[in-house]
């Protein structure tokens, strides 16, 4: 029996140490790895931001495995565990999504050149067919004081699309990795939805945290 007990007690400073940690290593590679991706999406790499989500996906679907092996949990344990890695995972989701939905407006914050110039044209293309209603894109061309030409996806502005001959303000990127629109430079993207991925991930940390630290781990 004291050799049994001696393998228990042993692990017993690993298995707190683990849990004291989880919620704070955990949330900050999951928040390092969406920054990461979604500069790889404003350096015009999608190719390996989409690798890099993979892997990150990976690797965070191991160590929930590993963690969730580790515990034995019981049953509110387990429904723990359970309850936990779908908010991790949800929240890097989220978080994720966020990052990268904002790349355009973030890249044209930081570097966008604004100028002026005159719709000459506008061209419209796709949509319909098949069973799926799906809207015509449409594109403004633009020629700005300078005489260089740029279109501009205006798809979502409906009846507010500007008139051919109509003075417009465009933002455009330099480089030509992200669309240009019409307006002024736009503001930097707001933190709400990535912070609110963050607390996702951070709640559902500690929940993991509490369950390793259980000693009995919940069991019923």
């Amino acid at each position: 029996m004291e050799a049994e007990s001696v393998p228990a007690v042993r692990g017993v400073p690993v298995r707190r140490a683990v849990g004291v940690v989880l919620p704070f290593m955990l949330t900050a590679a999951l928040t390092g790895a969406v920054k990461g991706i979604a500069l790889l999406y404003e350096h015009s790499a999608p190719g390996l931001a989409h690798v890099a989500a993979l892997a990150a996906g990976v690797l965070l679907l191991m160590v929930l495995l590993i963690v969730s092996a580790a515990c034995g949990a019981g049953r509110v344990g387990g429904a723990v565990l359970v309850v936990a890695s779908l908010l991790v995972l949800a929240g890097a989701a989220a978080g994720l999504i966020a990052a990268v939905s904002e790349v355009d407006r973030r890249v044209l914050h930081e570097r966008g050149v604004v100028a002026t110039g005159v719709v000459y044209a506008h061209r419209q293309f796709g949509g319909g067919g098949g069973t799926v209603d799906v809207p015509p894109a449409r594109l403004s061309d633009v020629r700005l004081a300078d005489g260089s030409t740029l279109s501009v996806d205006d798809t979502d502005s409906g009846s507010d699309r500007p008139a051919v001959n109509s003075g417009v303000t465009v933002t455009y990127d330099p480089k030509g990795q992200v669309p240009a629109r019409f307006g002024p430079r736009p503001d930097l993207p707001g933190t709400g939805p990535a912070a609110v991925g963050e607390a996702m991930v951070a709640a559902g940390s500690l929940c993991l945290s509490a369950v390793v630290l259980s000693r009995r781990s919940f069991e019923l």
